[in-house]
């Protein structure tokens, strides 16, 4: 069974690596970087539908079939745009501290205000103040070390593509109906202290697939591949094992 791993905005496929580490004795586990983190450059359309369209054709040059998609955050949202152009080709997907709804009004401002902070002050001194935000508190306090090493990995994503991936956040439609009327299953990993992603969003996609996988991790923000490695490994591992047994 193939499972790919979709990493979010102001992250690489490092952030997988608890995941990586317990999965692949179970699967052929694919972590790769979106299209202006690593080495593939921003593509020309660099909306939801574009980077998917990237991310699809990565995954094609590998001879990945059939996979297990799961995204986070942003990547759920490529998920979502993936499966939308190419509804036959996962197998089953999910999304983790992610959501179908299009961004609110409030939510676009914010972004817009963010995209202004790192024009003027660059994509560093952004992510510096951002990522430990989407840890809860009592991580944050029990982890020092581990959230400078979180702040300084990601020092060097490009500032044009965090602005490019805000943009795109933005503009996404609603993927609700990809969401509701899925065929396949689906998975849903929430944070009950997620801010990002507020559970509530979470409780009302949950109400509309036919076959979901609910997972709510009640000490999680937004992090839950670190701040609950264990739990998610277990209920990703449940999922994946569930449609390889095509019941």
């Amino acid at each position: 069974m193939n499972l790919v791993l979709l990493h979010g905005f102001g992250e690489d496929h490092r952030i997988w690596q608890n995941q990586v580490d317990y999965l692949s004795a179970y699967y052929r586990v694919w972590t790769p970087d979106l299209p202006g983190t690593g080495a593939v450059s921003l593509p020309a359309d660099t909306s939801m539908s574009g980077l998917a369209h990237q991310v699809y054709t990565q995954l094609q040059e590998q001879g990945i079939e059939e996979p297990v998609i799961l995204g986070h955050s942003m990547g759920g949202y490529i998920t979502l745009a993936l499966v939308e152009a190419y509804p036959n080709y996962a197998k089953a997907w999910g999304l983790i501290h992610s959501t179908a709804f299009p961004d609110s009004e409030a939510k676009q401002e914010a972004r817009r205000k963010s995209v202004e902070l790192i024009k003027t002050y660059g994509g560093a001194a952004f992510l510096q103040q951002v990522i430990p935000n989407l840890y809860s508190e009592a991580f944050r306090r029990n982890h020092p070390d581990f959230m400078a090493d979180m702040v300084a990995r990601y020092q060097s994503l490009p500032a044009d593509s965090l602005i490019a991936y805000y943009e795109a956040m933005m503009k996404r439609p609603d993927r609700t109906a990809i969401w509701r009327n899925s065929r396949n299953p689906v998975l849903l990993i929430a944070g009950a202290e997620d801010q990002a992603v507020p559970l509530a969003d979470a409780l009302q996609l949950a109400s509309m697939p036919e076959l979901l996988y609910l997972t709510i991790l009640h000490s999680t923000a937004h992090m839950g591949m670190w701040e609950e490695p264990d739990l998610m490994n277990k209920k990703i591992h449940a999922f994946v094992d569930f449609v390889a047994s095509g019941q």
